[in-house]
């Protein structure tokens, strides 16, 4: 039997998940973090707070109230 066109099923739209984030963050000591606390999108992954760019750095978090380096020049 042969199947028309109007009887093909419909393929469903496919929609992105939210998936929980884990911190990605490896160490050749400890393995992976594995952390689900706090944890927020990078460029280099997932990372929780203890392993994000500036805490790897020992630096402190920016905050949002942190003006671009460009914009801190008054020389004009």
């Amino acid at each position: 039997m042969a199947v028309s066109s109007g009887d093909a099923p419909r393929a469903r739209p496919v929609r992105p998940r939210l998936l929980a984030l884990v911190c990605s963050f490896w160490s050749t000591a400890n393995g992976a973090c594995g952390g689900t606390d706090a944890v927020r999108p990078y460029v280099v992954g997932p990372r929780c707070r203890r392993h994000t760019p500036a805490a790897l750095a020992g630096l402190p978090e920016p905050g949002p109230d942190r003006a671009p380096e460009s914009s801190l020049s008054s020389d004009l």
